[in-house]
């Protein structure tokens, strides 16, 4: 019996929707993984799967200028 995604969970997001997102190319992200940067992966299976909050995290950890 399959159970209900909770509605306060976003889907999980694959390396397209993330480059997508970044406006950056797909093999970025890969190569991003392979030095151990760029936003939490998660394998699932044979396929890469981020989630959202993490992507925001590593956004913001990134954020330069502004005020102070």
């Amino acid at each position: 019996m399959a159970t209900a995604v909770s509605s306060d969970r976003q889907p999980l997001a694959d390396q397209e929707d993330v480059a997508a997102y970044l406006q950056v190319p797909p093999r970025t992200l890969e190569q991003w993984r392979r030095e151990g940067k760029g936003p939490r992966w998660a394998p699932v299976g044979r396929h890469v799967r981020y989630a959202w909050p993490d992507i925001d995290a590593w956004l913001a950890e990134r954020a330069r200028g502004g005020a102070s």
